[in-house]
């Protein structure tokens, strides 16, 4: 039985058999996307780093704090880019809808995994502190000057300020740069998978990761 012409946009209707197949041949894509990003993460987590250049301050919940304090004792930090302009009274819509998605123990969940999240924005800390206040966002917000957001390539003089992740890790003698979406851009990550946007990814035993990083989570997913 084929689909008919009923007025409304749909898809064909067609027996059985048919739709099993078509099923199982859109399976066999959606496999070969989940090794491609396999191998994506696996290859992200080689990549190498480059030192922050500047010497940055943030200001967060706790008034002015250096870059090394925002990752709160963690290696590792993961810092999105919400969209708040200095000028702005209210942040990012769609910015704002993520952060809920994500909800609130997502901070324990990753914090677990010697990694800290945080929002950082242009915005003056006053508004970004209201803007949370009001939408239910608990995640730590910082704000950030305009030199760390071109540094991480995070706005630009057509656009403004531009959405996504850069990762950071430290050691004990400087804070490195490890990874930051290209032109194309990260589509938002749900949950846990932003961990796979850090060097030592979901840390999960079984992991294709280069030798000596941390795998000692079960896998989850």
């Amino acid at each position: 039985m084929s689909g008919e012409n009923t007025g409304t946009a749909m898809p064909p209707v067609v027996e059985h058999s048919v739709w099993h197949q078509a099923l199982a041949e859109q399976h066999h894509l959606e496999n070969d996307l989940a090794e491609q990003s396999k191998k994506v993460a696996a290859a992200r987590r080689r990549l190498p780093m480059t030192p922050v250049q500047g010497n940055y301050t943030f200001t967060g919940s706790d008034g002015d704090v250096a870059f090394a304090d925002v990752f709160d004792g963690k290696r590792q930090l993961v810092a999105y880019h919400f969209m708040f302009g200095p000028d702005w009274d209210h942040g990012c819509p769609s910015c704002t809808r993520y952060m809920n998605e994500l909800g609130s123990t997502f901070d324990a969940y990753i914090g677990e995994r010697d990694t800290r999240f945080v929002l950082v924005s242009r915005a003056p800390y006053s508004k970004l502190a209201k803007h949370a206040a009001s939408n239910g966002i608990q995640t730590p917000w910082y704000s950030c000057s305009t030199a760390f957001s071109e540094e991480m390539e995070a706005v630009n003089n057509s656009f403004g300020d531009v959405p996504g992740f850069t990762t950071f890790f430290r050691d004990d003698t400087a804070i490195y740069r490890a990874y930051r979406p290209g032109s194309s851009g990260e589509p938002p990550v749900t949950g846990d998978l932003i961990l796979h946007l850090t060097p030592y990814g979901m840390q999960v035993n079984g992991d294709d990761s280069p030798h000596g990083w941390p795998q000692s989570f079960d896998e989850q997913y």
